[in-house]
């Protein structure tokens, strides 16, 4: 539901969808993880087509986030998770 929520364009509920997804990587990393790849980072990549920068700013700083709470989980499956 927040990757389906954060494809609509020019949404005011950036800022809340991306505290939300930062905090429930943190929070539930192993569970997080087999997402990563196929939901969450192409629905932060779509928001990177955005002229707002607000909505850029947030973008940037989510996906920062999950690659600092899932870095254990992508470099054990680097060449899958970049190829």
């Amino acid at each position: 539901a927040l990757c389906r929520h954060l494809a609509i364009p020019e949404s005011k509920a950036v800022r809340p969808l991306c505290a939300c997804l930062a905090a429930l990587a943190r929070d539930l990393r192993t569970e997080a993880y087999p997402y990563f790849q196929s939901k969450l980072v192409p629905a932060l990549l779509l928001l990177l087509e955005s002229r707002d920068t607000e909505q850029l700013e947030e973008a940037f700083s989510c996906l920062a986030y999950l690659f600092k709470f899932l870095v254990k989980f992508i470099v054990e499956e680097f060449p899958e998770t970049f190829a």
